[in-house]
């Protein structure tokens, strides 16, 4: 059923009674129609979208983790990997001021809104709007979500950290050395004087 509201008079009104009927049907027809189309265009990309992004940061969050645990955490963890990638070194490093002046930061919110945001592939309709309506708010407010992937980016890189092989390294670095030098002339003068090949 299409309702068009372009003709609706401002007379039309909605109240709890005649004489208090302040609110004009045209703007409530509106938010019906527009949430509608929202419940509408819902799809299971959406419920992934969300999904993937827990599971981005469920690897490092845990419910209990507090302020002064997180930031001793994030602090090791920079410490470790904080030159292997230059090119995100300044965000890691912009997280870390952000947990070391704890600027707006509830873990305990945090923790409760990552708990609903999990559930959400039994949420439906009306209560689906709201858990992405949620969803959003929390990225927008909670600097959490940029502390906790930030936390996940430096373990993503000191996974793929390449080691060189330090055993060639070693190798060539000692038979540089001055005193390997020094100890392969005095073999050869000693097999010189003995007479040996």
């Amino acid at each position: 059923m299409l309702i068009d509201t372009s003709d609706l008079p401002d007379a039309f009104k909605i109240g709890t009674s005649r004489s208090q009927a302040s609110i004009k049907l045209k703007p409530l027809l509106e938010r019906v129609r527009q949430y509608a189309q929202e419940l509408n265009a819902l799809s299971e990309s959406d419920v992934t979208y969300i999904s993937e992004r827990i599971d981005e940061i469920d690897e490092v969050f845990d419910r209990t983790h507090s302020v002064p645990k997180l930031r001793e955490m994030y602090d090791s963890l920079l410490e470790i990997v904080g030159d292997l990638d230059i090119n995100t070194q300044q965000e890691w490093l912009t997280q870390q001021k952000r947990l070391q002046s704890e600027e707006s930061l509830q873990m305990g919110r945090f923790a409760d809104d990552i708990e609903q945001f999990q559930s959400i592939e039994a949420a439906e309709g009306p209560e689906l709007v709201s858990v992405m309506h949620d969803f959003e708010k929390s990225l927008e407010e909670s600097p959490e979500w940029e502390i906790y992937e930030a936390i996940k980016d430096m373990v993503d890189a000191a996974r793929e950290a390449q080691v060189p092989e330090t055993d060639e390294e070693l190798k060539s670095a000692v038979k540089d050395s001055d005193e390997f030098q020094k100890l392969m002339k005095t073999d050869k003068n000693a097999t010189d004087a003995i007479g040996g090949d």
